[in-house]
């Protein structure tokens, strides 16, 4: 299990890239359904569970549709199931780390009383965003600051997306 864990793990602390990953089916595979299931409970505190599990499924999709895209935009499809891959574990890892951090912030009545999990939960979603930066960097072979400008963008996008088709409607 550490053999699996541990090269997301040194992609979430840049030192490695996706294309340190094997070029597996398997693991793009396992990689998204660990992903929507972690997504699922991410989004089940804000969502009921039916929307929270279509939420996940939009976000995944999201993922995946953004870096087939910019991928191809680039010409360097052939590294669309690597580049995936280290985007799913990734956001697997850090989801692991949101639900406690969650869960936490819940426990509290008044927005104001949750101070503490707020700021860790903001420092965490800062961390994401900076690797989904180094991944793009990586899979696109281009700057750091452009594949966190394009972090920045997709995270928007996505989002903006999930908030309109089921935040409104909860």
């Amino acid at each position: 299990m550490n053999s699996l864990i541990a090269p997301f793990w040194n992609i979430c602390r840049f030192r490695l890239g996706p294309q340190d990953l094997p070029c597996s089916t398997a693991l793009l595979r396992g990689a998204l359904l660990f992903y929507v299931l972690i997504s699922t409970v991410v989004s089940g505190f804000d969502l009921e569970p039916a929307s929270a599990v279509m939420a996940a499924l939009v976000d995944a999709g999201l993922m995946l549709s953004m870096i087939w895209l910019v991928l191809w935009a680039r010409q360097l499809t052939p590294r669309f199931m690597q580049s995936a891959a280290a985007l799913l574990g990734t956001g697997i890892l850090f989801g692991f780390v949101a639900v406690p951090l969650m869960w936490w912030q819940s426990q509290y009545t008044e927005p104001n009383q949750a101070l503490a999990p707020s700021l860790l939960i903001l420092m965490l979603f800062g961390w994401n965003v900076a690797v989904i930066g180094h991944i793009l960097r990586h899979a696109l072979n281009t700057q750091f600051y452009i594949g966190v400008l394009m972090s920045l963008l997709y995270t928007y996008i996505s989002i903006t997306i999930i908030r309109a088709f089921f935040v409104a409607s909860s």
